[in-house]
Parts: C-alpha cells; sequence; structure tokens
C-alpha cells in the first residue's frame, strides 16, 4: 500500500527504525524461552526511540503519506502483545491513522486505493442526511461490483463505529446486575439505524459473483488438522476459496453480520419482551442469518489450515494420485485476520452451539500458545460478558485497512 523509500532523514528513516524496533519485538515473542531482563530493558528503550521518532517526523512532515505505515505497524504491534482489556494503545494508535488517511485524503496528496476506499467510506457515515448506499455508488460509475463489495465493508465498519460506543453501552445496561436505565426511545432510535446498515452490509452477497462465494465441502466426520489443532465437531461442512483474501473478506463480512445482528436481537428482546408487539419473525431471520455466519467462520478455520484446499503440486491432472499434498500450518497474519471473526463467534448468544463455542475458543488458544500471539490467548479467556463490540470493530478495522497482505 505505501511506496516508501528509506532515506538518511526524513519519514522514510522513521519507517525503517519502526520496522527495526517492532521486528526485534516480534522475535522475542517468539522466541519467548530466550527472553531475559537486560534483553527486555534494552527492546523497551529501542521501543520508546521508535515511538518518539514517530512523534518528531509527524511534526516535521504533517503531509506525508509515508508516515501512516509506522503508525498502521505500530498499532498492529501492541494488538498482537496486547493482554488488558483496559489498555487501549492499539486502538488510539489506529485512531491516529484513520486521521492521518483522512487529512491526507482532504489535502490532496497521493493516495492509493485502499485509503480512497476507507476516506470515502468515513465521508459516507459521516453524512448528515439519511444517505442511501445506492446513490452513493451511483457516484462511482468506474467501479465494478466487486469493488463495491469491499467498499461496502469499509462504509459498514464506518457507519458503526459512528455508534459503536452507544451498542456497547446497552450492552453494559442490558444486564440484570446493571443499576442504570436507558430510555426506550433512545434505544429504537439507534435500532433503526443498525438495521438500516444491516440491510445495506447484506447488499454484499448480490454484488459479488458466484465464483468469488465460498464452496462448501460437506463433513460427515471428525476431521484431524494436521497442525495440531483439535478435531473439529461431526457434521459441520467445511468450506473452499479461490484464496486466502476471499475467505478474509468473507469472515469479515460474517463477522459485522454477527455484530448488527447480536444487537438486534438483544434491543428486540428489550424493547418487545412481554409487550403486544412480538417480533418472533424478526427474531428467527436473524438467529438463521447469525447460525450461518458461525457456521461460515467455523468451517473457515480447516480452509486456512490448508485442510480442506489441500494445495496440490503435481503438474497435470495425471500427476495427482502421486503428488505431494502440502498442508504446511496457517500464516501468522491470516491467523490474526481469524482471531476477530473467531472472538465474535464465541461471544455470541445466538446462533452457536456450545460444543462449536468451546473448539473455537481452543483454536484461539492454540493460536495463543503455539502461534505467540498474545492477543488470542487473551481473547479466548474473555468472559463473555466483557466482550465489546468496539473491540471486534476496531480489530476488523486495523487488520481490513490493507496495509498488509500474506506472502
Amino acid at each position: 500500500m505505501f511506496d516508501i523509500v528509506p532515506a538518511e532523514r526524513g519519514p522514510g528513516r522513521t519507517v525503517v527504525e519502526v520496522l527495526d524496533a517492532l521486528t526485534d519485538g516480534l522475535l522475542v515473542i517468539r522466541a519467548a524461552s530466550l527472553q531475559t531482563i537486560e534483553g527486555r530493558r534494552k527492546l523497551h528503550v529501542k521501543y520508546r526511540k521508535a515511538m518518539g521518532e514517530v512523534r518528531e517526523s509527524i511534526s516535521l512532515y504533517p503531509n506525508s503519506r509515508a508516515l501512516i505505515a509506522p503508525i498502521y505497524l505500530f498499532a498492529l504491534y501492541e494488538m498482537i502483545v496486547n493482554t488488558s482489556l483496559a489498555d487501549r494503545t492499539w486502538q488510539t494508535h489506529l485512531n491516529g491513522m484513520l486521521v492521518m488517511i483522512q487529512h491526507n485524503h482532504n489535502t490532496g496528496g497521493n493516495r492509493m486505493p485502499t485509503e480512497d476506499n476507507m476516506s470515502a467510506a468515513r465521508q459516507f457515515a459521516l453524512s448528515e442526511e439519511t444517505p442511501d448506499i445506492q446513490e452513493f455508488f451511483s457516484l462511482r460509475p468506474q467501479m465494478d461490483s466487486i469493488e463495491k463489495a469491499w467498499l461496502l465493508l469499509d462504509v459498514t465498519k464506518a457507519r458503526l463505529r459512528k455508534l459503536v460506543t452507544s451498542m456497547d453501552h446497552f450492552s453494559a445496561v442490558d444486564n440484570p446486575n446493571s443499576v442504570v436505565t436507558i430510555k426506550k426511545i433512545d434505544v429504537e432510535k439507534l435500532r433503526v439505524s443498525v438495521k438500516r446498515i444491516q440491510r445495506d452490509l447484506r447488499l454484499i452477497t448480490n454484488l459479488l459473483p458466484k465464483k468469488y462465494h465460498p464452496v462448501m465441502i460437506p463433513k460427515t466426520t471428525g476431521c484431524d488438522i494436521a497442525s495440531g489443532l483439535p478435531s473439529t465437531c461431526n457434521g459441520y461442512y467445511g468450506e473452499s476459496y479461490p484464496d486466502n483474501f476471499l475467505c478474509t473478506r468473507w469472515n469479515e463480512y460474517r463477522t459485522l453480520i454477527l455484530i448488527t445482528g447480536d444487537f438486534l436481537l438483544k434491543t428486540g428482546r428489550f424493547l418487545y419482551a412481554g409487550t403486544s408487539r412480538p417480533n418472533g419473525r424478526e427474531t428467527t431471520t436473524l438467529t438463521r442469518m447469525m447460525k450461518e455466519a458461525i457456521d461460515g467462520i467455523y468451517a473457515s478455520v480447516a480452509y486456512l489450515y490448508d485442510d480442506s484446499k489441500m494445495r496440490i503440486t503435481g503438474q497435470k491432472e495425471a500427476d495427482v494420485d502421486s503428488a505431494w499434498i502440502n498442508t504446511s500450518s496457517m500464516k501468522t497474519l491470516d491467523a490474526l485476520n481469524l482471531m476477530w471473526p473467531l472472538h465474535c463467534a464465541v461471544a455470541m448468544e445466538f446462533g452457536a452451539t456450545k460444543a462449536q463455542r468451546d473448539w473455537m475458543k481452543k483454536v484461539l488458544q492454540y493460536m495463543g500458545c503455539k502461534m505467540r500471539i498474545p492477543k488470542a490467548m487473551s481473547l479466548a479467556d474473555t468472559p463473555i460478558q466483557a466482550f465489546t463490540y468496539s473491540e471486534v470493530l476496531a480489530g476488523l478495522t486495523l487488520l481490513g485497512a490493507g496495509v498488509l497482505r500474506s506472502v
């Protein structure tokens, strides 16, 4: 995404400093048994120095697009090592990155398509009038349906970011032990906005051509994944995708369906329980959508661990029987992209079976322990009551920024 040329001084040099410091930090996590107190002290000093370089460069070169990269990397690093629900450092870095992207857009600097999409999504979300997504797309005739689908994901995240504080507040209040009250009229207004967001989000399934949809692979028995993951539950299906990027995008879509669906179900229960206005049809529809989303996230794990796609290295069809099947383990970035959908699916009150929840929690523990991703282990241990829409949305926004891709 970023076209960076290292230099003796300036933004390019800052990027080099940050990459050096954060690479050392990630290597230490990978080799946890080799850590020493002195080594950790030196790493901390190096980290603080790199952070100082970023702050100085921002003050000297406020319009530099190159500085978005180190801020992104700091946010990514802090997310990976974060184990505290109270520590929002990585989300602070994310907010700073989004502000810089918007500033770059407003000043008319050179931009990449991903930056344009994020800025356009934010502009749509901040529109004072109730915007129409079809009209928004009509202003971009050069975009094909696939580009519109990816833009719609960004639009959905930007719109939800405007509402997520209020959504989390409702979740905290919607608790038998809560002493705080909330006005039903405020809940109804919020519910209308989220319902509109979900309605637009569901257009993605029609925007994407069928060849980019996941292909279901029936599985009637448990499946042992060679990487060491626990065997999957009996009776569930697997999935295959053209590539990992599409798998990640579909899981992002599913997670947004879960966030909006969970909120609509809880607010519906809050507003209509015990009244003469039952919403049974909506409850059935939302529960079915959430079950499909959770089943899809669940099934995508095996794909990302190369269990269901089984890359065959034979050069010709005749060689398939003797071809070597590569069952390499999941890449770190794929694991990070899967981490938030899994966490969201585990925390859902509706749509998932206990067996699915337990298994997906084990996958998060595997990521944390075997793949050295502390955040994944922390999420596996997070009680459902501590789940927040805002943290999941921040994780999706950071990883969906398009800065890094699996290689």
